[in-house]
């Protein structure tokens, strides 16, 4: 078994015909809004903008997605940083060539409570419902550059932290405890999005700045066969 290069992008010219950019609001995320235009290619690295609304404390984000790229298995490397601010979180992630979850694999996801950008979580959905999760987490500023991913293989996935294995689930492990494997065996894509709080997570105050952005590097993408 090998892995095969199949996607790489240093973001040194526009999204490609390949990317889809976010436009409407999420269904996960009723109170935030992504904009097509907030997803944009500056000083080499791809840039999901944050940004203020006049008078208020309501941001609109963005998203973009690679949805021609479905992998049954593979490896996703994304290095990038997140700006700080209370109210806003990010996630990479890969999403279900079926277009709806489960399952799903959040592999580098914040939560809006914590603007100085201090912890990480990843969570895989398995179904057969989404409220099934594994949750793992790890300590770190993802205000400054990091090199997040995710190595997905039959019955294994792997999530890494600047070239090392952070945590690891298995249906070894994790299928037993809960009485059928975990481990997705349908094709998915990769996504990265910024969302703004809901009604039960906190939102962007006064101390938020007014542009809260995520910064990416470069992504890239293997297969395994």
């Amino acid at each position: 078994m090998t892995f095969t290069l199949e996607y790489e992008n240093q973001f040194d010219a526009p999204l490609g015909s390949e990317w889809t950019r976010y436009n409407g609001v999420p269904a996960c995320c009723p109170t935030s809004l992504w904009v097509r235009e907030n997803a944009v290619v500056q000083n080499g690295e791809l840039q999901l903008r944050g940004l203020r609304q006049p008078g208020s404390d309501v941001f609109h984000t963005a998203g973009v997605s690679l949805p021609h790229l479905d992998l049954t298995y593979g490896r996703w490397r994304i290095r990038s940083r997140f700006d700080k601010g209370v109210g806003l979180k990010q996630c990479a992630l890969l999403w279900p060539a079926e277009g709806f979850q489960p399952p799903e694999i959040d592999f580098a996801e914040s939560n809006t409570n914590d603007g100085e950008r201090t912890r990480m979580t990843a969570t895989l959905h398995y179904p057969p419902i989404r409220n099934d999760m594994i949750h793992n987490s790890v300590a770190v500023d993802f205000s400054q550059w990091h090199t997040w991913g995710v190595t997905w293989r039959p019955g294994v996935i792997g999530y890494t932290l600047d070239g090392k294995t952070w945590a690891t689930v298995r249906d070894s492990v994790q299928g037993v405890q809960i009485g059928r494997p975990v481990v997705p065996t349908t094709p998915m894509h990769f996504g990265v999005q910024t969302t703004m709080g809901t009604s039960t997570a906190a939102k962007p105050d006064a101390t938020t700045p007014d542009e809260v952005t995520m910064h990416i590097d470069w992504i890239k993408v293997w297969s395994y066969a």
